[in-house]
């Protein structure tokens, strides 16, 4: 999947919750750890 597809994918559900009150604010501090680069991400 296209890198900044899959970030406003993650983004996009995360605030989501937040803003129907289903998750609190946390929630969003996780989004810059995983939005590192896939390099980063997927090492064999």
């Amino acid at each position: 999947m296209n890198t900044g597809l899959g970030d406003a994918e993650n983004l996009a559900w995360k605030l989501a919750l937040v803003v129907r009150g289903r998750a609190g604010e946390a929630l969003l501090d996780s989004y810059p750890a995983e939005r590192r680069p896939a390099r980063w991400r997927r090492r064999c």
